[in-house]
């Protein structure tokens, strides 16, 4: 990443990183980053570009055991690499000014207070925020709240926004990872899991923890739409009508209900 070398001493006084944080940077950059940003100048990437770039990083992995095996890099790796990318897409800004204004969620870029009222409401549109506001949330809840029939793509929207999944989460929910509350039969709660280890038994399937399911109560309206897409399931596409095992979100309206390859 020649912008990276040409940079790398503004970034790092930019940054106000430690020794040990400007050589792992380093190290991102040059050696994980740069290779998958090569298609054009880091300019002219936009966000998605950078998001596709972050998916087939983590989607490529890394070689452990002297090239043995391949590991796909963790969430909280990619973070990191996000927070790289930021970072330098912020110091263009701000340092360079070569960017009107950051390309990435979470900048603490402030409005001017110099711009005209247009400029100022062009920057309100294009400035990616943390969060919807209450109409845009009521809009996102008629659309994927409502309709035991929709696609399943609305369903990973739906477990998402209501119970705050991350999409790798919503994804693997099943029909059976929602169960009553001990003592309350009409209270219900998500058992949120994740695939530990693959070995010759199978999956072994734990928690957020590696020894406890993570337990979200989930509202009445969403308990009664997945019944209704339970059943619209069984009747309308499962061969053996037993979908308890299927995945509430999937593409379309999959029979299989397989659960979505791609983010949401």
């Amino acid at each position: 990443m020649e912008l990276y070398e040409e940079y790398e001493a503004e970034l790092n006084i930019f940054g106000k990183w430690i020794p040990s944080t400007c050589k792992l940077y380093k190290n991102n950059y040059l050696n994980i980053l740069a290779p998958q940003l090569n298609d054009k100048p880091f300019l002219d990437y936009e966000m998605s570009d950078f998001e596709a770039v972050l998916m087939r990083i983590m989607e490529n992995g890394y070689e452990r055991d002297r090239g043995k095996r391949k590991v796909r890099y963790s969430e909280g790796t990619i973070g990191t690499l996000r927070a790289n990318l930021r970072r330098m897409d912020e110091f263009l800004v701000k340092e360079k000014h070569a960017r009107k204004i950051s390309l990435f969620w979470g900048t603490k870029q402030l409005l001017d207070s110099t711009l005209s009222e247009e400029e100022t409401r062009e920057k309100e549109r294009t400035q990616l925020r943390k969060s919807l506001n209450h109409l845009e949330e009521k809009k996102v809840y008629d659309q994927v709240m409502l309709n035991p029939e929709q696609e399943g793509e609305y369903f990973g929207i739906a477990l998402m926004a209501a119970l705050g999944l991350r999409n790798s989460e919503a994804c693997a929910v099943k029909f059976s990872n929602i169960v009553p509350i001990e003592g309350y039969p009409d209270a219900h709660v998500l058992q949120v899991i994740q695939n530990i280890k693959a070995g010759e038994k199978g999956i072994t399937v734990g928690g957020k923890t590696k020894n406890v399911y993570r337990l979200i109560p989930i509202p009445d309206n969403l308990y009664q739409l997945i019944k209704q897409r339970e059943e619209y399931i069984r009747s309308h596409y499962s061969d053996d009508k037993n979908v308890s095992n299927l995945t509430i979100a999937c593409i379309g309206h999959k029979s299989s209900c397989v659960s979505l390859d791609n983010p949401l």
